[in-house]
């Protein structure tokens, strides 16, 4: 690729709920959830008071995020927000323990009460390990290079001399961003699988498994002296191509997205 310029989840014990609505100071505070009764179903007929799962507004999820962030040390990296059908949740992503946000609902006589539409945090069950999949995406695409040149000659070409191209890959392994929560795991794998020269007049060389190689092939010692261009190489060979060239470089790497629940998926390929 040319340039690669190639977002988490929170814990609090089960009897702790975290309360974002009207923070005081900007800080989240926690309290004890002592007066939860049923839902009015199964309440007695003059009214109750239940905790019901939502998924907020923008300013809750915004909220939330200013939260983990400040909790992470002013960048979010161990914690990952995502929505469910019917829920804001947040993942700690080092525990996998997973907060939702519920909203408070009263009916009958308690229908005015000042809790209606208090807010607060507390645990659900595991999340599927896909949601870890956005931020592990994330960090992928961060840790892809740009391709360090590796030619001959360097500078100076002439026509009918040909050349060998390459790429230096810090590493020629695929690169791999994985998660694990208790019991399940997600990762993200990118693998280059060519790499291609736009040799400046109109001419491009793709190099790939199948032709000299995903990075191309360098010249060995023992070919310093041939006039013949490498497994991945090109000759200049008429007069039009006389004259300086921009050679541009691009690698593309193919992304691929996993768990542990047996979700599989091929997302675009990065270039």
């Amino acid at each position: 690729m040319k340039a690669h310029a190639l977002s988490k989840l929170l814990i609090i014990s089960s009897a702790l709920l975290l309360i974002i609505a009207n923070p005081i100071a900007g800080q989240a505070t926690e309290s004890i959830d002592s007066d939860v009764t049923a839902p009015p179903s199964v309440v007695e007929p003059t009214g109750g008071c239940w905790w019901e799962p939502t998924r907020g507004t923008p300013e809750d999820e915004t909220e939330l995020f200013q939260f983990l962030k400040r909790l992470d040390g002013g960048v979010l990296q161990n914690h990952a927000i995502h929505t469910t059908s019917s829920q804001l949740q947040y993942t700690n992503l080092e525990t996998g323990k997973t907060k939702g946000l519920n909203i408070r609902q009263c009916w009958g006589d308690q229908a005015n009460s000042p809790q209606v539409g208090r807010t607060i945090y507390n645990e659900v069950g595991p999340p599927n390990p896909s949601v870890l999949l956005p931020t592990l995406y994330d960090r992928a695409v961060g840790t892809i290079y740009d391709p360090v040149p590796d030619m001959s000659p360097i500078n100076d070409m002439y026509i009918n001399l040909g050349l060998w191209m390459a790429v230096e890959p810090p590493d020629p392994h695929p690169l791999i961003v994985r998660a694990e929560i208790p019991g399940a795991w997600a990762q993200v794998t990118a693998t280059a699988t060519s790499t291609t020269f736009d040799m400046g007049n109109g001419d491009t060389v793709v190099c790939n498994a199948h032709h000299g190689g995903i990075f191309g092939t360098p010249i060995p010692e023992s070919k310093m002296d041939t006039i013949e261009e490498g497994p991945c190489g090109y000759t200049y060979r008429t007069v039009d191509d006389l004259g300086d060239k921009t050679i541009t470089i691009t690698t593309t790497w193919k992304i691929e997205e996993e768990t542990s629940v047996g979700f599989y998926r091929r997302r675009a390929d990065m270039v």
